[in-house]
């Protein structure tokens, strides 16, 4: 999804880690595709907060959604 919508999330410094995703590339990957997503799933996210939930609740086709062991 990430390379998809070419948004460029924060690398940790530990290459062997997952890649970082915050607000920013959230609410860019959701508003671009706020038509059309059917599916999400947040999993282990670190950095998300009120500004992802608000681009959430927009989404207009989203029919499944997952949020898991996220801070």
């Amino acid at each position: 999804m990430i390379s998809e919508f070419e948004v460029s999330p924060l690398k940790p410094q530990n290459s062997t880690q997952n890649t970082l995703l915050v607000d920013k590339d959230i609410v860019s990957i959701f508003n671009s595709s706020y038509k059309t997503l059917t599916y999400c799933n947040l999993v282990s996210c670190s950095f998300i907060g009120k500004t992802s939930f608000e681009v959430i609740s927009k989404l207009t086709s989203l029919q499944w959604l997952c949020i898991s062991n996220n801070q």
